[in-house]
């Protein structure tokens, strides 16, 4: 089986940046099967990034590198991590969008990238192409993660703010928000299962209807629903609940039930 690397970015596809990734990986190592998770993260939204990557790395083959590039720091003295988890390898900058995976493997081992004989010359704009991409190369094509870099223990966790529980309530926040303008919160299916949902409350607007799928709710009304990702969102059917209902992500949100 060929070395599966995936690539998730906010470089968007007007410019050449991931098809330029995408040419220094296979230079090193030609036999690799590249994929693409998504490239249409807002730029610079790690948080984002994050939870996007949190919702699809665990469905590919054992030791895929994944590699995240969103880097509103790039050029300063910020870290560049390996990560390593039973299944899976990580590479990106030191910001917050592995928080999920640190969430979910906290005894992972983590790397700083300081080995530059595996890096190409380093610019200060593009350490996708620089950096990223040729370590992740170097690593497909057999390089042990001690050889790329050396362990770290200070490194930024991320926050992927808490769930409260106040009387018959749980306030989260919109942690993401998709192209269907659904937008997703940090309330998991798992704290609501037991628990029979009255209504929520976000930006002074009141949604009474919680549902299974989305045409469950008449077109162009808004809902609650646990989308495939395990999350409660707020959507409108047939609409954007973020136009509709003029959400983005940080906003708070309150979950009654009965």
């Amino acid at each position: 089986m060929h070395p599966v690397i995936t690539l998730l970015t906010d470089f968007g596809h007007q410019d050449p940046f991931v098809g330029t990734m995408k040419g220094v990986i296979l230079s090193i190592v030609p036999n690799v099967e590249i994929v693409d998770l998504t490239h249409q993260i807002s730029p610079g939204d790690v948080h984002a990034g994050a939870f996007a990557l949190h919702t699809c790395y665990h469905y590919f083959p054992e030791n895929t590198i994944h590699v995240i590039v969103i880097d509103p720091g790039v050029g300063s003295n910020r870290q560049a991590l390996l990560v390593k988890t039973e299944r899976y390898y990580f590479i990106a900058p030191d910001n917050s969008v592995l928080e999920w995976i640190f969430h979910e493997h906290p005894d992972a081992q983590v790397y700083c990238l300081n080995r530059p004989e595996y890096f190409l010359e380093v610019s200060h704009t593009f350490h996708g192409r620089d950096i990223f991409a040729p370590v992740a190369a170097h690593l497909a094509r057999g390089i042990q993660v001690d050889d790329l870099g050396e362990k770290c223990t200070q490194f930024i966790k991320g926050d992927l703010g808490t769930v409260k529980t106040l009387g018959k309530a749980l306030h989260g926040l919109i942690i993401y928000i998709d192209r269907f303008g659904n937008a997703v919160t940090n309330i998991h299916s798992s704290q609501i299962k037991d628990v029979s949902i009255t209504n929520a409350l976000i930006k002074g607007n009141r949604i009474d209807s919680f549902c299974s799928y989305y045409s469950e709710q008449t077109a162009g009304e808004s809902l609650m629903l646990v989308g495939s990702h395990g999350y409660l969102e707020i959507a409108v059917n047939r609409g954007s609940a973020q136009e509709n209902l003029g959400l983005q992500t940080g906003d708070q949100v309150v979950v009654h039930w009965a």
